[in-house]
């Protein structure tokens, strides 16, 4: 009879702490992690809170757009063409070629798997009025 081998869950820092004053956010986290940020502002915070975390905010949803747009153009450098060259799309999904359908997942995973680093000191926890934060934001504040 074979061994059955026990297969541990692979843990994924969506934020972590590189130094105190650099914070790494990986590609695929980078909208949740505006989502949470934005909530923050939304529920209201100290002024210089604000600042630094709208000024952080601005550079994760650049990313974020930057990711999307490559997400976009890997879509249709893979994709079948249609009668007028164009990719072809069918339930708001690409559809990619047989061929390239390798290819697409691997380079899109490695791209998904990236840390981009931000330099951002982290905030008090008592300039949020100690509101809940989640995973995804988590590593920008300290006690």
């Amino acid at each position: 009879m074979s061994e059955v081998k026990e297969i541990k869950p692979i843990k994924v820092e969506p934020v972590i702490e590189i130094d105190p004053n650099k914070i790494a956010v990986k590609v695929a986290y980078l909208e949740k992690t505006a989502m949470s940020l934005s909530k923050l502002m939304i529920d209201g915070i100290n002024a210089s809170a604000y600042f630094a975390i709208k000024r952080l905010l601005a550079l994760i949803t650049k990313d974020n757009n930057d990711f999307s747009a490559t997400r976009e153009a890997l879509c249709k450098q893979c994709s079948v063409l249609d009668k007028d060259g164009k990719a072809k799309i069918v339930d708001n999904e690409y559809q990619l070629k047989e061929s390239e359908k390798e290819k697409f997942t691997k380079e899109l995973n490695e791209l998904r798997n990236e840390d981009i680093i931000y330099d951002f000191k982290p905030i008090s926890i008592s300039k949020i009025n100690d509101l809940p934060i989640d995973v995804y934001i988590a590593s920008f504040f300290k006690e």
